[in-house]
């Protein structure tokens, strides 16, 4: 029975490779290089649903979880279909929509005003969790267990973290200097305590690169996502995530979560959208409701097995498509995969057809489907919105400025003017 059903996973990982594999070349052939979102997110998507799974199955976590383990592999086969299968088709639906949305300009001065905006909002943070100094002492710490009732603190400190970044590298001709900047905003990003956002600083310079300068060769590739892997594996052993190369194996515990809550779903029943629309709890202040749950959206599936960790900001995670599933089943998670897709590919080809900063952004924070966004947790509509806001607060700000500077000018001229007159009247 054991051999069994480790044919059926070697079987079931398999076809999951061969099925990425295809994808990642159609897509390559299609836009010509490898700096793709569906290339960008094969690597992590691989390490959660395959490589992970078999060490896990090896080690014997997944001998009580019956054929769950499988039918996870099986239902992340119909995800991957769904998001790479939006890439296929010619058109995104949602791409006109998305240009007619989103900001056109590029306001003066973004990368400037985000990052003030950034250091403004960090010590609001330092201040509204109660622990000050530890976030930078401890960064790590006070992300995971000090987080409760400033998240959105936290998110909108990351997200102006990086509209600052990208503000600052739509200006840059030099490779030197790209990585240059990656390395000091990663480096700030350090202090928020997050490994996976400290990476993106690497990814957006390199996609840069790949789509604005002269493109990386193929091994540069290989050795950037080489780095991109050990720098995150020396993370967790800096931050205290991992003691050794098992744990950080068992860090990538999406897919094991994930088989558990198929195995015990009888305990669960489909919610229909509410969800996903739980996550709109995130914008409610604690301060303001204090009833808000600790627990919402998709984390509600591991508060389930977990009760208090919510509680203590140490909520284990599952593959994207779990709060899906609960919502509507297999059709809930391939129609939200075909979604996420589209979606993907509307930025991506805004992002190839646009150098304004506007268009990256939004491509950075939806774009690249690996989890890792501008502003976390944020939904599309509420995400446009924010960026709406943002570009309009500096493109006024900048022309008030502006108009300031040259009233300013305006009434110097006149007071001369003035004085002159007076003088050659005496």
């Amino acid at each position: 029975m054991k051999n069994d059903k480790l044919r059926q996973m070697f079987f079931s990982t398999f076809c999951l490779t061969c099925l990425v594999v295809y994808f990642c070349r159609l897509s390559t052939l299609k836009y010509g290089q490898l700096a793709n979102p569906i290339c960008i997110y094969a690597p992590l998507f691989l390490m959660q649903t395959v490589i992970a799974p078999l060490i896990f199955y090896k080690m014997g976590l997944f001998d009580n979880f019956g054929n769950a383990a499988v039918r996870t592999v099986w239902i992340s086969c119909l995800y991957f279909l769904g998001v790479a299968g939006a890439f296929a088709v010619k058109t995104s639906p949602l791409q006109r929509v998305f240009v007619y949305v989103l900001p056109k300009q590029d306001p003066p001065g973004i990368g400037t005003g985000a990052l003030l905006l950034f250091i403004i909002l960090f010590f609001c943070l330092m201040l509204g969790s109660g622990v000050g100094t530890l976030w930078i002492t401890s960064p790590r710490v006070a992300y995971q267990y000090h987080r409760t009732g400033v998240g959105v603190l936290w998110s909108l400190s990351e997200a102006f973290l990086v509209v600052s970044f990208i503000g600052v590298l739509v200006r840059q001709q030099s490779r030197k200097r790209i990585f240059f900047y990656a390395f000091l905003y990663a480096f700030l990003a350090y202090f928020l305590g997050s490994k996976g956002f400290m990476l993106l600083y690497f990814v957006l310079a390199i996609l840069y690169i790949q789509h604005r300068l002269k493109p990386l060769s193929i091994v540069a590739l290989g050795i950037a996502a080489t780095c991109a892997l050990l720098l995150q594996q020396a993370m967790q052993f800096i931050q205290g995530t991992a003691r050794d190369y098992s744990d950080a194996i068992l860090y990538f515990d999406y897919f094991s979560n994930t088989a558990m809550f198929l195995h015990r779903f009888n305990e669960f029943k489909h919610t229909w959208g509410a969800t996903m629309l739980g996550d709109m709890w995130l914008y409610v202040p604690r301060a303001l409701y204090p009833a808000k749950p600790f627990a919402y959206g998709q984390a509600v599936i591991m508060d389930h097995f977990f009760p208090d960790q919510a509680a203590l900001g140490q909520t284990p995670g599952t593959l994207t498509w779990a709060g899906a599933y609960l919502d509507f089943g297999i059709f809930g998670v391939f129609a939200n995969g075909l979604f996420l897709g589209f979606v993907a590919k509307a930025a991506y080809e805004l992002f190839r057809a646009s150098t304004k900063s506007t268009a990256f952004v939004f491509f950075s924070q939806v774009g690249m489907l690996v989890g890792i966004s501008v502003f976390a947790n944020a939904p599309l509509p509420i995400f446009i919105l924010w960026l709406s806001a943002v570009y309009a607060l500096f493109r006024y700000s900048h022309q008030a400025l502006a108009h300031a500077g040259s009233f300013s000018k305006q009434h110097r001229f006149n007071e001369s003017t003035h004085r002159h007159l007076s003088i050659d009247g005496e």
